[in-house]
């Protein structure tokens, strides 16, 4: 007797062993069963095509410039790094503030869906009214409301309560809404969904992909939703923003350093006027109207003095103006005022670091970075020490400063001994004059920068373009119909094949010559055949023919 072993192995090896004749005939009784199979998985791929939620994809790309040509460079404008970090770039396109401007700027909380008879289907902006909630008890809670028609002016929401109109106030258990009518035909139901936009935009940045080009400075975005237009829209939208938010970037330090001119200017303008009111009710308290051209030739002698002694004054004034802005606390954490026109190259250098790390700081928490994070408090260590630095800098120039006025108040006083015969109330107008003079030269050079700085802010321009703006495409990417197709033919086939081979893998008995000669050397003297019909073959009752016989 063969071993049942040696038998099933041969089993395993009989394709190999037998004829394309033979293994057609062999297999040709599970035909039937092969077309039952791939028909039956090629149904489900059609209704799994039929009812499944088709996924559109929309891409569009945009290129972000190195150097910053769109602004205007002034001498003493805090400007950053222009090397382009991709990657950076990429993080901050990903990030909740910038998805969150998206979904407030296209209102996608709401979704708006047509009822079918298996699935909805998301019509985004293709629907003839405009949902409007207010009085909102919980924001952070989901709700839906079904709409329906029941003619072109009346609706009612969930299949209940009486007919409303549009404008009306609808009351419910989450709070109220109105419906906007809007241009388009009225179907018979739709679905409305209110979703917080912390989930929106946890969801739209998930289904977000942003990728380089090569080695170039171009980002290629891609979105993908239910509905080829919301696609095409949230990347413009995204795209938009983003670039609104660099200029916007840019802008900050530039409107801060306004707001702080406009501030001083205001400060030194109250008191140049207030110096000047003085010499005006002095001069006409003393008589003095005519002092002009009695003092000519005074002006004449010391005019040289006084012009570098106001130079001077005003240079001190804006080392107090900068100290003063550091020393503040509510400053901590923004950028500095450039050195406004203070001629010293170290204290510029030191502004503009200080600058830039505040401004790496801000990045940092950006991308959500926690205030506790290493790198957080590294940069904040690093921001102090500067600020230490710039005030120490700041104490040397004055120190610096003040040295020379002492000089120049000492060459004055020489000067001022040739007009010891004028009377008492000419010097003290003088006096009055001289800090006028000061003044109104913080005041000129505060306008100045001013001017030049508003300039800078009309210039200024985003290093953010687009390339190529998205466009809805009405060919889904999922499911694909040729892959889903393909594979239900696959597994059509694969199943039976795999139920075959078990089959044969677990088949032990002899059913045929080939079984026995395929593993014994046996010689056969015959074969037996067997008829499965339910009525002799050969010998029947009644029958006398010679092979019966």
């Amino acid at each position: 007797m063969e071993d049942p072993f040696q038998t099933s192995a041969g089993a395993k090896s009989e394709l190999s062993k037998m004829g394309v004749k033979e293994i057609i005939f062999k297999y040709l009784r599970f035909l039937p069963l092969f077309i039952i199979s791939v028909a039956l998985s090629l149904v489900v791929a059609f209704l799994y095509l039929r009812y499944t939620t088709p996924v559109y994809q929309s891409s569009g790309s945009l290129i972000i410039k190195e150097d910053n040509k769109g602004t205007v460079a002034l001498d003493e404008l805090i400007t950053g790094s222009d090397e382009v970090n991709l990657q950076n770039e990429i993080e901050l396109l990903r990030s909740r503030p910038l998805m969150e401007r998206v979904v407030d700027g296209l209102n996608l909380n709401l979704s708006y869906f047509t009822k079918g008879k298996v699935r909805e289907t998301n019509v985004y902006k293709g629907v003839p009214f405009a949902f409007e909630p207010f009085e909102l008890r919980d924001s952070a809670r989901s709700f839906s409301v079904d709409i329906t028609f029941e003619n072109a002016y009346g609706f009612r929401v969930n299949n209940e309560g009486p007919l409303y109109s549009f404008g009306q106030a609808v009351k419910t258990e989450w709070g109220a809404f109105r419906l906007v009518k809007k241009e388009g035909v009225i179907g018979p139901d739709y679905t409305v969904r209110y979703t917080p936009a912390a989930k929106v935009v946890a969801d739209y940045i998930s289904a977000l992909t942003i990728v380089p080009k090569g080695n170039t400075n171009i980002l290629i975005i891609t979105f993908q939703a239910t509905n080829p237009a919301l696609a095409a829209d949230v990347v413009n939208s995204l795209m938009h923003q983003y670039a609104l938010y660099s200029l916007e970037e840019k802008n900050e330090t530039i409107n801060q350093q306004i707001a702080f001119i406009n501030d001083r200017l205001a400060v030194v303008d109250a008191e140049l006027d207030s110096v000047t009111r003085g010499k005006l009710a002095y001069q006409k308290a003393n008589n003095l109207i005519n002092f002009d051209a009695q003092s000519t030739d005074y002006f004449g002698k010391i005019q040289e003095s006084d012009k570098l002694l106001n130079e001077q004054a005003a240079q001190i004034e804006l080392v107090q103006i900068i100290g003063n802005y550091l020393r503040n606390s509510k400053n901590d954490f923004s950028t500095t005022p450039s050195s406004l026109g203070i001629a010293d190259a170290t204290l510029s250098n030191l502004i503009a670091a200080y600058n830039v790390a505040q401004l790496e700081r801000k990045s940092l928490l950006d991308r959500q970075t926690p205030r506790g994070n290493p790198l957080v408090q590294s940069k904040e260590a690093e921001i102090e020490k500067l600020r230490q630095t710039i005030l120490e800098s700041l104490r040397t120039i004055r120190t610096s400063y003040s040295a020379s006025i002492n000089d120049l108040r000492n060459t004055n006083s020489r000067a001022q001994s040739q007009i010891k015969l004028m009377p008492e109330k000419q010097q003290r107008l003088l006096e009055i004059e001289r800090q006028q003079v000061t003044k109104q030269g913080v005041y000129n050079i505060l306008l100045e920068q001013k001017e030049r700085t508003s300039i800078t802010l009309a210039a200024t321009s985003s290093n953010i373009r687009v390339v190529e703006s998205a466009t809805p495409d009405e060919v889904p990417v999922a499911p694909n119909r040729r892959n889903v197709q393909a594979l239900a033919f696959f597994i059509g086939l694969l199943l039976p094949a795999l139920f075959i081979f078990v089959l044969e893998l677990l088949n032990d008995k002899i059913t045929s010559r080939a079984d026995i000669e395929r593993v014994s050397d046996i010689t056969i003297l015959g074969e037996v055949g067997h008829s499965f019909a339910t009525e002799n073959l050969v010998v029947k009752p009644n029958n006398r023919s010679v092979v019966a016989e």
